[in-house]
């Protein structure tokens, strides 16, 4: 079960992390500015976005196990298409293929987890497969652009994306436990709070998902592989701290702390953000140190926030909740990237851009502790 459905969010994420592993290559081949490419993440994360929040439903009517097959399908039609475009065009057709992956694949995978207990430490694996999708983009798919071309390493990502849809069906999930109606209204209420808290995340993190190849290429002199490994570094961190903050969930009994850990995730995102904008003097370092940091905060909530959402929701509920956050964060995705990209372009310069997204993280800390508060009172009142 944690192996499947760990590949299923890998694979459902692969396009976005190899598109950027490959960046310097499309920019120099399709002659691309920095908001163009920007485009092609905003596309993919609109569709994702959109997707989420109208497909929750229909995950949770034809169950987990279909729901993953799905993510293996359209991940394999979004990484053909854009392996095979002629132009820009085209990718953005597999974007939109990719991006229905991407909708579907918290749903279906939250759905399969929600019989097991002490789930977790489970939820930060799964969820880590995000990430491990970035670490196969940055030491596989960026090496084997360089050696074969970047086609030929997208057309592997596609035939890995197919071989999902028959281990999926070799999986045989449990049973989905009912639950008391009782809180209804609260659960509805944490719902919302997690949905601004990962719109805001997504919101910061889509920059440096999209731009990090780039600006290190731009500002500290990086070759087009040591720029692609920077994702794999970042990949690695990331794995590393879901699995961590997935472990801390579990072991925390209280809403209230899991909230606390938001916050401390949101400003150790801010931190990583500073780091990382030191690199516009040329620096390597901050680059290094700043992408291992990002990836322990800024890339590392989710499991903690997918946790809460299975944790709070009715399991006939289940597949909308996780649909609804998922929604939320795709949203902050679908914006950042082709603004960062136009600030960059007008400015010519990363430092006001990366600014913009130190006082995003800001707003991430500030949106957590309000819901901290929030839950404090509930409980106070039993």
């Amino acid at each position: 079960m944690v192996v499947t459905v760990t590949s299923v969010m890998a694979v459902s994420t692969l396009m976005q992390y190899s598109l950027s592993a490959i960046s310097p290559f499309l920019l120099a081949d399709f002659d691309l500015s920095p908001p163009q490419y920007g485009s092609f993440f905003t596309v993919y994360f609109i569709v994702c976005s959109v997707g989420s929040l109208l497909l929750g439903g229909f995950v949770q009517r034809i169950g987990a196990q279909p729901s993953m097959a799905l993510v293996g399908l359209f991940s394999f039609l979004g990484l053909g298409l854009a392996a095979i475009a002629p132009g820009p065009s085209v990718i953005y057709v597999g974007l939109v293929f990719a991006g229905i992956s991407g909708a579907i694949c918290n749903p279906a995978t939250n759905l399969a987890l929600m019989h097991v207990e002490s789930r977790g430490p489970l939820v930060g694996i799964k969820q880590s497969g995000v990430q491990l999708s970035a670490v196969a983009a940055g030491l596989l798919v960026a090496p084997a652009a360089l050696a074969f071309g970047w086609r030929e390493a997208l057309m592997g990502g596609a035939l890995v994306s197919l071989a999902l849809i028959p281990a999926v069906y070799a999986l045989r999930p449990g049973r989905i436990p009912g639950l008391d109606a009782d809180a209804t209204e609260e659960r509805i209420a944490s719902v919302r709070g997690l949905a601004l808290y990962a719109f805001l995340m997504g919101l910061g993190l889509a920059s440096t998902i999209a731009y990090l190849p780039v600006y290190a290429v731009h500002d500290a002199g990086f070759s087009a592989g040591e720029a692609g490994r920077l994702v794999g570094i970042f990949g690695l961190s990331a794995v590393i701290g879901r699995i961590g903050w997935g472990i801390l969930s579990e072991r925390s009994q209280r809403f209230g702390k899991p909230n606390v850990s938001l916050v401390a995730l949101a400003v150790g995102a801010l931190v990583a953000t500073v780091i990382l904008a030191l690199g516009t003097t040329g620096a390597v370092w901050p680059i290094y140190v700043g992408s291992v940091l990002i990836g322990l905060t800024g890339a590392a909530w989710n499991g903690l926030v997918m946790t809460l959402v299975i944790a709070t929701s009715e399991p006939s509920k289940a597949g909308k909740a996780s649909g609804r956050v998922q929604s939320a964060f795709f949203a902050g995705l679908c914006i950042s990237p082709l603004g960062f990209g136009f600030v960059v372009d007008r400015t010519g310069s990363y430092v006001l851009a990366w600014a913009s997204t130190g006082v995003v993280y800001v707003l991430a800390a500030i949106a957590a502790r309000m819901g901290v508060a929030r839950r404090q009172r509930v409980v106070s009142q039993r």
